[in-house]
């Protein structure tokens, strides 16, 4: 598989590893991923909802696919800056 498109389905097994067959994050999900997957802390604090928000474009307070790719193509932007 060239290396784009198994990044691309790398990006699809860890989002669906997280989402727990819903097809979609929840805060919580979305705390545990960015703990294991990025060593970040984000806990149960107004820093945590404020991202959870950012992230959440339609407000059906959950994180989708589509979501949760804006966050990882913007991310890859800024440590890429």
């Amino acid at each position: 598989m060239p290396k784009l498109a198994q990044g691309m389905a790398t990006i699809k097994q860890v989002f669906d590893e997280y989402a727990k067959g819903d097809n979609q994050l929840s805060k919580a999900e979305l705390s545990e991923l960015l703990r294991k997957e990025f060593g970040m802390e984000p806990g149960q604090n107004a820093a945590a909802d404020k991202m959870f928000n950012a992230l959440d474009q339609d407000k059906s307070n959950s994180i989708d696919f589509k979501e949760f790719v804006t966050f990882v193509a913007s991310l890859t932007l800024i440590l890429n800056e």
